[in-house]
């Protein structure tokens, strides 16, 4: 039976596998959000754009190994710094397990995190299906594994360490809501995990136009077409208004509901906390407009022009220095409970918006267009973006050369790996 306590455990073990795990390996895909869409823009023959779906697979597998050592290392110690109840912590970590597959299958507890795992495993074998047998996409981009996947791995590395920061930056300081919440009270933490879930569900929408503004902006400026790519962001500032406002419009109407599906009326004190959830579903319906062309400029146009570190130091101002800061003082000082997250958040993403319109406006399109579409082909030169320097690369190395370091790298994270299956082990047994 699933009541408060596992309702909760589920949400501190969900924050932390986002946390640790979500928020890292879309970040490590950052490059690639750069580099796609500027590579089918420029109409690269097939072997080109090969290498850099190569290149970008071969990188997530780092990003994956990471993501589960940290998923096994530091998921119960975190939580049991934010969480007073024992009983919580020991359920969010059996949660978070599941989705490395390190546990039995069972009932309780277990599902969701099951459920989670097949069902990206269910999307991922989809994915790769349709694109094998039922699209020209594997005919489009797909060629025999070549050296030039091994090469270049210096600008993505640039690009994805800057869409580290810039990605979970933003992830982390919603996730950490949870965390806050955990901190003040259960009645807090089950308010506040719907109303997370509830502004994620709805961001989908706004993440969906950031998506085609990263790939159609992209393909312009890699078809060395600025200006169309200008137009297009201009369109989207004014078309993201009327998704936003359904957004709001939808959550307004249904926050007498929404509390409904995930809290019993028979658990104690549901009374108190469906009308505490109310409250904070209205301020998440008002943040939608905010928060939505946040997602749209950072998610869009700043990947779409390879501008990720002006992201990731935009973010880090926004989220670390206004967002928590004004949230910790409101929540623990002003005493005014997950009410106080909300508001710091308002004040970062003002601040994000703000900042990141004047950056895009000042964009010089044609610039940025033109090194993009005079960078050399693959294994001779790659840009150096936003700078108006080029990284020689050469061709002359050795196969050696190239995977050396790189398996070096895999192997001390796959023994970091099995080192952190055993301790886990033995914790549990201990």
């Amino acid at each position: 039976d699933f009541g408060q306590k596992e309702f909760d455990a589920c949400s501190l073990a969900g924050t932390i596998y986002i946390l640790i795990g979500t928020s890292i390996y879309l970040s490590l895909n950052s490059a690639a959000d750069t580099f796609l869409p500027q590579t089918f823009g420029k109409r690269f023959i097939e072997w080109q754009k090969n290498s850099v779906i190569q290149r970008t697979l071969l990188i997530l597998i780092y990003a994956v190994f990471i993501t589960w050592i940290l998923m096994l290392n530091v998921g119960r110690g975190f939580l049991k710094f934010v969480e007073k109840d024992h009983q919580i912590v020991l359920l969010a970590d059996k949660y978070l397990k599941t989705y490395i597959l390190l546990y039995q299958l069972n009932l309780g507890i277990h599902t969701p995190g099951i459920s989670i795992a097949i069902s990206f495993l269910t999307m991922s074998i989809l994915a790769i299906v349709y694109i094998r047998f039922y699209s020209n996409i594997y005919e489009l981009t797909w060629c025999p594994i070549t050296r030039e996947c091994l090469t270049e791995w210096r600008s993505y590395i640039r690009l994805n360490i800057a869409g580290l920061f810039m990605i979970t930056l933003v992830s982390w300081s919603l996730e950490c809501s949870i965390l806050l919440a955990a901190t003040i009270s259960e009645r807090s933490l089950t308010a506040q995990t719907i109303a997370y879930q509830t502004e994620t569900l709805f961001y989908y929408i706004s993440y969906a136009f950031g998506l085609s503004a990263n790939i159609r902006i992209g393909q312009y400026m890699g078809a060395n077409e600025p200006s169309k790519a200008k137009q297009v962001t201009n369109l989207l500032y004014i078309v993201m208004i009327l998704p936003l406002l359904v957004n709001m419009i939808l959550i307004l109407s249904l926050c007498n509901w929404i509390p409904l599906f995930f809290i019993s009326k028979t658990e104690k004190d549901s009374a108190a906390t469906i009308s505490f959830t109310k409250k904070l579903l209205i301020v998440v319906a008002f943040s939608q407009i905010i928060d939505g062309y946040q997602g749209l400029q950072l998610d869009g146009m700043i990947k779409a022009c390879g501008q990720q570190p002006k992201g990731a130091i935009i973010a880090t101002i926004g989220f670390v220095l206004i967002c928590m800061p004004v949230a910790v003082v409101l929540i623990y000082g002003a005493k005014i409970d997950i009410y106080g997250y909300w508001i710091g958040l308002f004040c970062a993403e003002c601040f994000t918006n703000l900042s990141l319109f004047i950056i895009i406006q000042r964009f010089d399109w044609q610039s940025y267009a033109t090194q993009i579409t005079t960078a050399a082909v693959p294994s001779t030169a790659l840009i150096s973006y936003g700078t108006n320097t080029r990284v020689e690369i050469s061709v002359d190395k050795s196969l050696f050369e190239l995977i050396k370091w790189k398996l070096l790298c895999l192997s001390f994270f796959i023994v970091l790996f099995i080192i952190s299956i055993v301790f886990s082990a033995f914790s549990s047994i201990y």
